[in-house]
């Protein structure tokens, strides 16, 4: 079974880095939009991201069939994910989670807030 994932953040770290050749000299994977497409255990169907830029080149390079600006939309939507993968800024990614309560597993860059008190809310 594959997880239904959304990808929260697709800026760098998330895709572009992908198309960097030098990291590609040293890593197989560079970007999370690469594991992501190839690995087995993720049904990527979703990226969040404000960026109307982003949002079209997940859609046509990593044929993403949905996205949206904000987890809000996504929730509104009806958009339901086992997996979050969260890219974001620290200071956004407690946010990212309370739309989705049913989510099953969390992906998240360090740190996991601005401040330890944050992290560890």
């Amino acid at each position: 079974m594959s997880l239904r994932t959304a990808l929260i953040g697709f800026g760098k770290m998330a895709d572009t880095y992908a198309e960097d050749p030098i990291m590609a000299q040293h890593y197989r994977y560079v970007a999370h939009s690469q594991v992501l497409a190839e690995h087995t255990a993720f049904a990527w169907d979703c990226v969040i991201d404000p960026s109307a830029e982003a949002r079209d080149r997940a859609k046509e390079r990593w044929s993403i069939p949905q996205t949206f600006a904000t987890v809000a939309e996504a929730a509104a939507a009806g958009y339901t994910p086992d997996c979050l993968v969260i890219a974001t800024p620290p200071s956004l990614r407690a946010a990212a989670l309370e739309p989705f309560p049913s989510v099953k597993a969390i992906l998240v860059e360090k740190p996991l807030g601005p401040s330890l008190a944050e992290g560890e809310a």
